[in-house]
């Protein structure tokens, strides 16, 4: 799971919860639901929390001051940076390349390597990946569903306009 805007280790030990069954959590039980191959995966629910991958978004001011909080709760597995919403919510839409933006970035890496998690960040442009890949960022996100169906559909659609 990846959830947006976390800004707290109180909100991060909320979700952790919210994925967990009891005793650890408050996930509602069920014998068959689609997470399970509904009822066909046999032992699913001893295991559940062990088979996912919980990643928390850090987009504003108040995240990255508390990236190292939230990076030591348990069942936190990876801090992604979202840098178009880290930028404009630190006063530089549309430039996540700002100085004090790549700095916050750096701090969020850094505070997840300190813990053990891994880094993540959106880099669609391919120098920015390779940059974030050589400063240590162990998850990069290099494209988006979005973007690949757009340009896939203007692609089609230009081939066939000619």
């Amino acid at each position: 799971l990846m959830i947006p805007n976390v800004r707290t280790a109180d909100q991060a030990r909320a979700i952790v919860a919210a994925m967990s069954y009891a005793p650890g959590g408050f996930r509602g039980f069920s014998v068959g639901h689609r997470a399970n191959g509904f009822g066909r995966i046999a032992g699913y629910h001893a295991k559940a929390r062990e088979q996912q991958l919980l990643a928390v978004q850090i987009e504003d001011e108040l995240g990255v001051a508390n990236a190292a909080e939230i990076a030591g709760v348990d069942g936190v597995d990876v801090l992604f940076v979202g840098p178009g919403d880290l930028s404009t919510n630190m006063g530089a839409m549309g430039n996540p390349g700002a100085a004090h933006v790549q700095e916050a970035i750096s701090s969020v890496r850094q505070a997840a390597t300190a813990a053990g998690k891994a880094s993540g960040i959106l880099a669609p442009a391919k120098a920015d990946a390779d940059r974030y890949l050589a400063e240590g960022f162990t998850m990069v996100a290099v494209g988006s569903d979005l973007g690949l169906l757009a340009r896939g559909s203007d692609a089609l659609i230009a081939l066939f306009n000619q």
